[in-house]
């Protein structure tokens, strides 16, 4: 049963927060939000708090609309290392403001502006009285796309050349009674990304689209590169630069927003580790094992770093991952929230593959 606030017309989700007691409110928006993100301070009486999500399946992704009071979303390390980190959001802001952090950046937010979010990276934002469209995609997917590992909290403002064509596509996917079938669905999703990549350049590149298009195309082929040599044991910073022919000036400037091309290695590798441990039905490798063949000199230093990284150690990450061996059928989805967590893990699956797809391994 998905409960009186909830209807489910097709492949589409409605929750409207109206139908629920005052007193419930709060414990009902986080448990349905939690798969994505985790309503962390509600802003005035807690019992006047309004909220409202209309979500579908599209394609291989998620959109929607989410309407709602004064409240801060986000996510911390520990709701990273618990919960899914595979997938992005854009975010077209239709009403009110958004500020807040993104792992350090700041931003601010305006109605149609649009705001670009990692769930696998740390935030914190305060929404005033809002309405936003959402759309959420593999988060490998929206790096390749846009040719920039760094997105996360990026603000493209409503001003910005192309915008304001993303919105027209996203508004108008958003207002359609049904997610378009396939193979449409797909190809929406394919076009919002190639209308986003287009105007995320001429935002790069400072309004000169062949500068910003030149840097990201840098970046992504080193970017290729060096996930396309994550086992190598050799991988540095000296090796990138004899591969690439880049200064290692040149290369820290492409990774300076990563804290160069060292730490950024250093968190692809732990962040594949993640991926694999975390796998249901992965118990075969040990984490010993995943971390030697991932670069790590020690088990000792791999934990040290991935409980900096994840906050917490790799051993709960596993035992977190493990609930459900590999092939067993989740239970049916019963409430609302249990639909859109079951939707948000069948996007997580399709973004990161099995362990041996995410694994490169050397001829």
């Amino acid at each position: 049963m998905l409960g009186a606030e909830a209807t489910l017309s097709g492949p589409t989700l409605t929750v409207d927060l109206g139908a629920v007691a005052a007193t419930d409110r709060v414990d009902h928006w986080r448990a349905l939000l939690r798969p994505l993100v985790d309503v962390q301070e509600i802003a005035g009486d807690s019992g006047r708090l309004y909220g409202r999500l209309t979500i579908g399946q599209i394609g291989d992704g998620l959109l929607g609309t989410l309407a709602g009071s004064a409240q801060t979303l986000g996510r911390s390390r520990s709701d990273i290392a618990a919960g899914i980190k595979d997938i992005a959001l854009v975010q077209l802001l239709i009403d009110g403001t958004v500020a807040g952090t993104c792992d350090g950046r700041s931003l601010k937010a305006m109605a149609g502006d649009v705001v670009l979010t990692d769930l696998a990276r740390p935030f914190a934002l305060s929404a005033s009285g809002f309405t936003m469209v959402v759309l959420a995609v593999g988060r490998d997917r929206l790096l390749r796309a846009l040719g920039d590992g760094d997105l996360h909290g990026r603000v493209l403002p409503a001003t910005a050349p192309g915008i304001d064509l993303v919105a027209m596509h996203l508004t108008a996917l958003a207002r359609r009674r049904d997610p378009p079938a396939e193979p449409l669905g797909t190809a929406a999703v394919e076009a919002v990304l190639v209308l986003l990549s287009g105007a995320y350049r001429l935002v790069v590149g400072g309004g000169d689209p062949v500068r910003g298009a030149i840097a990201l195309a840098s970046r992504q082929a080193v970017v290729e590169m060096i996930e396309g040599a994550l086992d190598e044991p050799d991988l540095t910073p000296d090796w990138v630069a004899r591969r690439t022919r880049l200064s290692r000036s040149t290369l820290y400037r492409l990774f300076e927003a990563d804290g160069g091309v060292a730490a950024f290695i250093r968190d692809r590798r732990l962040d594949r580790c993640f991926a694999e441990i975390a796998q249901p039905g992965a118990r075969a490798a040990g984490i010993g094992e995943i971390a030697y063949r991932s670069g790590f000199v020690s088990e000792a230093h791999f934990s040290r770093a991935f409980r900096r990284r994840f906050g917490v150690p790799p051993s709960d990450v596993r035992r977190m991952g493990g609930q459900r061996e590999e092939g067993e059928a989740a239970p049916a989805p019963r409430s609302a929230a249990e639909r859109l967590a079951s939707w948000v893990a069948g996007l997580s699956v399709k973004s990161i593959g099995t362990p041996s797809q995410t694994h490169r391994r050397k001829p």
